[in-house]
């Protein structure tokens, strides 16, 4: 009968189950470990457009380039000009060069460097306000009617006249915090 033959173990190697100890509390204590660096890099990778949006608001709108400063002669006739900016739909998308509306723009001979922006939309119902003459705009909705400073004319039914917003010039461009505000109501409340 063959019997296995029999290993002599060394009186200076430590017995098996010990190494198979030292080895399972090594992967007990270094596995975590190793496991934890790509799960906090997933992480942050997957937070980060949060946080850099979060770190960029301003607060209100942002501010839009909408032309050059040539484009609005100084003759104090509005002018029309499409809103386009990059939409972000959420944190990790972003639409580019979307249209969102548009602006009425207006520079006087006798102050050049400001510069008026009205929102093209009608404070009574939303519709969207047309030049009548180079000094009024007119509504087709209800044939409101809005001097070239966007105050109400004699026949608007709109409880306020139509909506100024903020500019800014930079490096000959101008710039307009763009936003929509809600219609029908006496004071201006942004959507």
């Amino acid at each position: 009968m063959d019997s296995e033959p029999t290993r002599e173990i060394s009186p200076d190697a430590p017995p098996p189950e010990r190494r198979d100890f030292f080895r399972k509390m090594m992967a007990i204590l270094i596995g975590p470990i190793l496991g934890l660096v790509p799960a906090v890099t997933g992480a942050v990778a997957f937070l980060d457009p949060l946080r850099s949006r979060k770190g960029t608001s301003e607060t209100g709108p942002p501010f839009i380039r909408i032309t050059s400063l040539s484009a609005v002669p100084p003759d104090g006739k509005p002018r029309l000009f499409p809103v386009v900016y990059d939409r972000h739909r959420d944190a990790w998308t972003t639409r580019l060069n979307v249209p969102v509306g548009a602006v009425y723009l207006t520079r006087r001979e006798e102050s050049p460097g400001e510069i008026q922006a009205l929102n093209t939309v009608c404070p009574h119902l939303g519709c969207f306000v047309e030049t009548k003459t180079e000094t009024t705009f007119l509504c087709p909705c209800h044939n409101s009617e809005f001097f070239a400073d966007g105050s109400k004319g004699a026949t608007s039914v709109a409880a306020r006249g139509m909506d100024t917003l903020p500019t800014r010039i930079e490096a000959d461009e101008i710039w307009v915090r763009f936003e929509n505000f809600r219609t029908s109501t006496e004071e201006k409340i942004p959507i």
